[in-house]
């Protein structure tokens, strides 16, 4: 009889492993490999910044902003793109971008902000300036 107990109690473990790695493969198969964070927050999302943006400073002053899918940027007078002022690459990641700039007329600097949707916040850094001058603006595309 002792070896009837040790044969069913056996099995009974084997049934118990099979059962534990078939619940374990089926949870795993269930299970929803992309995460939240992915969903929401692109890694690359430099399509939306494209297109022209109206900037407007802290003491009123508006300029243009236009941002190209080859990765160059200008600032412009007008929402045309005539007379441009300063001008740059940039790049994205999430929804924030950043670029060197040149101002032919006096030196170079660098762009920085983000952006979601139809607004931007960008910050011009002016090299030209010691310390580097640091110039605000909010901006909606058009």
């Amino acid at each position: 009889m002792t070896t009837n107990y040790t044969t069913k109690s056996f099995r009974l473990l084997r049934l118990a492993a099979a059962a534990s790695v078939l619940l374990f493969a089926f949870a795993m198969g269930c299970e929803n490999n992309t995460r939240d964070d992915e969903e929401k927050t692109p890694s690359d999302n430099s399509a939306a910044i494209v297109g022209t943006w109206r900037l407007v400073s802290d003491t009123g002053s508006a300029w243009y902003a236009h941002f190209s899918k080859d990765g160059t940027w200008k600032i412009t007078d007008d929402a045309e793109g005539n007379a441009r002022r300063v001008y740059g690459t940039y790049s994205c990641k999430d929804y924030s971008f950043s670029g060197p700039m040149i101002n032919p007329r006096v030196g170079t600097g660098r762009i920085e902000g983000t952006f979601e949707d139809n607004s931007m916040t960008m910050d011009f850094i002016e090299y030209w300036h010691t310390p580097a001058k640091h110039v605000p603006y909010t901006g909606s595309k058009l």
